[in-house]
């Protein structure tokens, strides 16, 4: 689980960036079995109402999400964005 300080550290400026690009990480995934059924299912229900992209546990979510189905992609990502400190929580 990601701290909602950490989220919440994501500077406003990237989050909808950041939210797209772990959107296409896990649609481009070929461990997407991974995945567990309850997160998919509340992904496309915050999809749906249109709080994916912006909101904190929209983030979470996918966040979690990238590092269950491609952890080295979400590294990637995390790396361009310089997150580290998310890096760390998420990665471990």
């Amino acid at each position: 689980m990601v701290s909602e300080e950490a989220i919440r550290g994501i500077p406003g400026g990237i989050r909808g960036e950041l939210a797209t690009r772990l959107v296409d990480l896990l649609l481009e995934a070929k461990e997407g079995v991974k995945l567990p059924s309850s997160k998919a299912k509340r992904l496309l229900q915050l999809w749906s109402l249109g709080e994916l992209l912006e909101s904190d546990e929209g983030l979470e979510l996918l966040l979690e999400g990238a590092a269950a189905v491609d952890p080295e992609g979400l590294r990637g990502i995390l790396d361009e964005y310089g997150l580290e400190r998310l890096k760390g929580e998420v990665l471990g």
